[in-house]
């Protein structure tokens, strides 16, 4: 259960020592900066401040070691690199790993670690950020706000997920991040860093299939998420999608399947569809009922829906405040999701 206590924990940053970042990252130290506390991380050496650890990603159109020697000159306290620059500026400590990527991703492990947040991962073809974004307001009625961390934007890859686990704060009692992919074993990795309390695949859809050849190989690369699970987690199940109930079958752990079938802990039932106006439904949470008015249109957002109601669930959320927080619920301006 969230408890009220919860809700009074302090804030605090994301601070690192230079003996947590070696033991997080298994880096080497090269050289000795003036700085041994930073107060933040980033990747870009343009929004950089003052004593920050500074990390070198190679990306698609850029490659930050290109620019750790900037980053030294604005004020990095050390800069993480795959081999050393050139000439950093004096004060500036170096850091060598064999993957800047993966010693992101570790770092932000180490911190979601610390934090002890719950964690709520969502992955799938479809419907990620909404769902996120109704479990967030279901979260926010529950909670207050700013006890809530989420992702934003389209920060749900190797990247973007560790820097959102990075701005973890000791008041986020709950994360609730999304999981894209672009092809094999990077749902696996995402899950790895997040640790998820809770695992949603929303759906499987024929997405990105000239990278996984198939549908069963959609379903197989969403099904990473629950197979990385910790046994002590719960699983939020699609029983709609075939695909996804299969995904499910192998986790040994807590199984909370959702849709708009009889019988269902959590479903759907006497749906009526207003058009653009959106959608009513009554919401059934383990035999108890509430009459739902969603402010956005279609069928496939009672999907998304019972989604975020059973994450919320898992979490200890009561049946009105998921039904308020569903009301509530408002869309982002947001892409058509293909991840």
């Amino acid at each position: 259960m969230i408890t009220s206590e919860e809700k009074e924990r302090p804030a605090a940053g994301a601070a690192f020592t230079l003996e947590e970042v070696l033991a997080a990252t298994g880096g080497t130290l090269a050289r000795l900066g003036h700085v041994t506390r930073f107060p933040g991380v980033t990747t870009d050496s343009r929004a950089l401040a003052a004593g920050e650890l500074f990390i070198a990603i190679r990306g698609d159109t850029h490659d930050g070691h290109d620019f750790a020697g900037d980053a030294a000159l604005r004020g990095a306290g050390a800069v993480v690199v795959e081999q050393p620059p050139g000439d950093p500026a004096p004060g500036c400590g170096v850091i060598l790993v064999r993957d800047t990527l993966a010693a992101l991703g570790d770092l932000a492990a180490f911190h979601r670690r610390r934090r002890r947040p719950r964690v709520v991962a969502i992955t799938g073809s479809n419907g990620k950020t909404t769902t996120k974004e109704m479990l967030a307001a279901i979260l926010e009625r529950a909670l207050g706000a700013g006890r809530v961390l989420r992702t934003t934007g389209t920060q749900n890859n190797l990247v973007g997920l560790p820097l959102t686990l990075l701005r973890l704060a000791d008041a986020d009692a709950v994360a609730v991040v999304e999981l894209g992919m672009n092809g094999p074993g990077e749902i696996w990795r995402l899950a790895e860093i997040a640790e998820p309390d809770v695992g949603v695949i929303t759906c499987v859809a024929p997405a990105h299939l000239e990278r996984l050849g198939s549908l069963h190989g959609v379903a197989e690369a969403k099904a990473e998420l629950y197979r990385r699970l910790r046994p002590s987690a719960t699983a939020v199940v699609n029983a709609d999608d075939p695909l996804v109930a299969a995904a499910a079958d192998a986790f040994p752990g807590r199984k909370v399947p959702f849709g708009t079938l009889d019988g269902l802990p959590v479903a759907a039932a006497g749906i009526v569809d207003r058009g653009l106006e959106g959608i009513d439904f009554r919401l059934v949470l383990e035999r108890r009922e509430a009459p739902v008015r969603l402010a956005v249109p279609g069928r496939h957002n009672v999907t998304n829906a019972l989604a975020a109601a059973a994450a919320a669930h898992v979490l200890g959320v009561e049946l009105e405040l998921v039904r308020a927080g569903l009301e509530a619920f408002q869309p982002p301006g947001m892409r058509m999701e293909v991840t």
